[in-house]
């Protein structure tokens, strides 16, 4: 009788227990006793345990090529012996039926996730300490003398017998993966199975380390280049602290090497925070004022790295072992600009008590209250106001810390610039004021709040007034606010638009009646000519044109600048002047229009309308044909007294259009006295 189950009576014997805990214990428990009973040889059995360890301890599932190549490796050897390579079929039957081979993924999966569940509870009885070996199962692949000669060279396009393969750089790495399957793998998790264990200092991990190259090779299948890197770089930056101090003590490596990116092992660990690895180069020697040269770090030193990302306790051992506090990178910035950059209060008060410059400028021209306002932090824009630094400076944008606040939009923040004396009304040579970008950004607290405090109402930036940009963003709000602190509602903005032809495209009629209430022109054009009324009209709001009609708004004053009636056109569903047409009209709109005098007629001192049409030849040219709402519309129009038989300068008549509409449209037109109708 053969010692194993195979797939298909594993899965009959769970269709037929009870699905509960115990049941699926009893199963897999039986199912293992046997796999590592002494009848089963000891070569089988160590095979399936380890095929079962490696599935479960790994960070992701495997392909059976990866697998394969796992189960061939012997610790201690640099040797691949590609004969120690189990077959694949060997491989699924060892397991007894516990493990599965997808053949659309080629993955190894275990057959059924309560297996999971139950080695979660049960491993450390068939698998103990399988983390920390399938950790070393991964250093001794990497460790291979195959990989001896470092990372792979790019293709050289200068070669003659490398001209084909040049436009692709990775080529060589990608033949090591075919060749090597586990090595991708490998380079990727292995010290994520052996960090904390006592496997973490072992000799496997040790020599590993030592070996430059070999380390620079696995690294290469983590960024696709082959950088300069030692393993000092990877211990840190895999917080391996126990395999650091072992390999600074066995092989005193060089500590102040970059790495590809420009980076030393002390950049890192000041950057992670890794208190004890700071301190285990620093006493080995690490320089703790060696500047970086990596792209986004140029200049950084490892007190900049951990000043960036407010590691406290990291800045303090860094500058009681020497960093230098007043050191700056490749942008003029020192370690209190950059921690009050991040907004750490505990930091900069650090550096503040051992010597750091509250008003040293970068290359910008800005101190750290600058970065402190832009974040948003007002704990430590309250801390550099207490040391007495200057508030109102200006970088070389004209920007000061308050116009970066009142962007960022923090009412704490800006009451407390005010406080400590910064200008309200300070402007960037755009004209920019605090008031002015705390209404762009829409912020209505920061906004009442720099009124109060004396912000001038009607500054001019170089886009426009703060009340046309709180009506182009549409901030009621806003709106009132600025008003009530007497805005002028009839300055016009950089496109000559007055404030009511805002609100009128908005088709706010509240907003309409608290301009007028404040002494807004009805009649005001925009620059390109067109009518308060006209731009109510073209938002559709009904509320809005009557309002402005009963505040006296005329109705048949046409464009200047393309002299047409613009009101009938809109309410006729032309959009934005001379662009695109819409589908249909607004009935409700024309019938109001026209019962309050419109004239379909009006034509210009020239005698010409827009496009030469007439609102009629418009309506007829324009308008869906055959939809009972164009039919209305015209109607409309008859009724009121359109022109059925004037032509337009371009010679365009109502019998040019007529034949493309319904039999209804054309009947209105001949009972109106159009001519030329069939």
């Amino acid at each position: 009788m053969s010692l194993f189950l195979d797939i298909g009576e594993v899965l009959i014997a769970f269709d037929d227990i009870d699905h509960s805990s115990d049941s699926y214990k009893t199963v897999y428990e039986q199912t293992l006793r046997r796999v590592t009973s002494d009848d089963n040889p000891m070569s089988k059995r160590n095979l399936a345990l380890t095929i079962l360890c490696y599935l479960f301890f790994a960070k992701r599932p495997l392909r059976i090529e990866e697998l394969s190549h796992a189960l061939a490796v012997r610790e201690g050897s640099v040797y691949f012996d590609e004969d120690h390579i189990p077959d694949v079929a060997v491989i699924i039957r060892s397991c007894a039926g516990l493990i599965v081979l997808d053949d659309s993924s080629n993955m190894v999966n275990m057959f059924h996730k309560s297996l999971h569940d139950y080695l979660v509870e049960y491993h450390t009885d068939w698998i103990p300490n399988g983390d920390e070996f399938f950790g070393k199962t991964c250093i001794s692949y990497l460790s291979l003398d195959n990989f001896a000669d470092g990372p792979c060279p790019e293709v050289d396009p200068s070669s003659l017998w490398s001209r084909s393969l040049a436009q692709d750089k990775t080529i060589l790495m990608k033949k090591r993966f075919v060749e090597y399957p586990f090595y991708g793998y490998a380079s990727q998790h292995w010290y994520e199975h052996v960090r904390g264990s006592d496997s973490e200092a072992a000799d496997v991990v040790l020599r590993f380390l030592a070996n430059g190259k070999k380390v620079s090779a696995s690294c290469q299948t983590l960024e696709c280049t082959a950088p300069e890197t030692t393993g000092v770089h990877i211990a840190v930056r895999t917080s391996l602290e126990r395999s650091l101090k072992r390999h600074l003590q066995l092989h005193r490596p060089q500590l102040n090497t970059m790495d590809s990116d420009g980076r030393t092992p002390l950049s890192y660990a000041a950057g992670l925070n890794s208190l004890e690895a700071v301190r285990l180069l620093i006493s080995a020697g690490a320089d703790p004022n060696l500047a970086s040269e990596a792209k986004g770090y140029g200049g950084f030193t490892p007190l900049l790295c951990a000043a960036s990302r407010g590691h406290e306790n990291t800045v303090s051992v860094l500058i009681d072992n020497g960093a230098n506090v007043r050191s700056k990178d490749h942008e003029g910035r020192n370690a209190l600009t950059h921690a009050s950059e991040c907004g750490s209060r505990a930091v900069t008060r650090l550096l503040l008590d051992r010597g750091a410059d509250p008003n040293a400028k970068d290359l910008s021209q800005r101190t750290p209250l600058f970065y402190a306002a832009a974040a948003g932090s007002k704990s430590v824009v309250t801390l550099l106001l207490e040391q007495g630094v200057q508030v109102n400076l200006k970088d070389r944008n004209g920007e000061t810390p308050l116009l970066l606040a009142a962007k960022a939009g923090s009412d704490s923040l800006i009451s407390a610039l005010i406080a400590g004396g910064a200008d309200v009304n300070a402007q960037v040579w755009q004209g920019d004021t605090p008031l002015s970008r705390a209404v762009g950004a829409g912020l209505e607290s920061a906004v009442e709040l720099l009124l109060k405090s004396g912000a001038e109402v009607d500054c001019f930036p170089s886009d426009d007034f703060p009340l046309h940009r709180a009506l182009q963003i549409g901030s009621k709000a806003i709106v009132r606010l600025l008003v009530s602190a007497g805005v002028d509602v009839s300055k016009r903005g950089r496109k000559s638009v007055p404030p009511l032809a805002y609100a009128a495209q908005n088709g706010w009629a509240d907003i309409i009646q608290l301009l007028l209430d404040n002494g807004a022109e009805v009649d005001k054009i925009d620059g390109s000519g067109q009518t308060i009324l006209a731009h109510a009209v073209e938002s559709g709001s009904i509320e809005s044109v009557v309002l402005l009609i009963k505040n006296g708004a005329v109705i048949n004053r046409a464009n200047r600048s393309s002299a047409y009636c613009d009101c009938l056109f809109f309410a006729l569903g032309m959009k934005n002047r001379l662009g695109s047409h819409a589908r249909t009209g607004n009935e409700q709109m024309l019938e109001l229009l026209l019962s309050e005098g419109a004239d379909p007629n009006e034509i210009s001192d020239e005698g010409r309308t827009l496009l030469d049409n007439s609102p009629l030849l418009y309506a007829l040219q324009y308008l869906p044909v055959g939809e009972a709402s164009t039919t209305r519309l015209i109607g409309l129009l008859l009724q009121h007294g359109a022109k059925t038989n004037r032509k337009a300068k371009a010679g365009m008549s109502v019998s040019m259009f007529a034949e493309r509409h319904s039999k209804d449209v054309r009947d209105l037109l001949c009972r109106y006295g159009a001519d030329g109708i069939l």
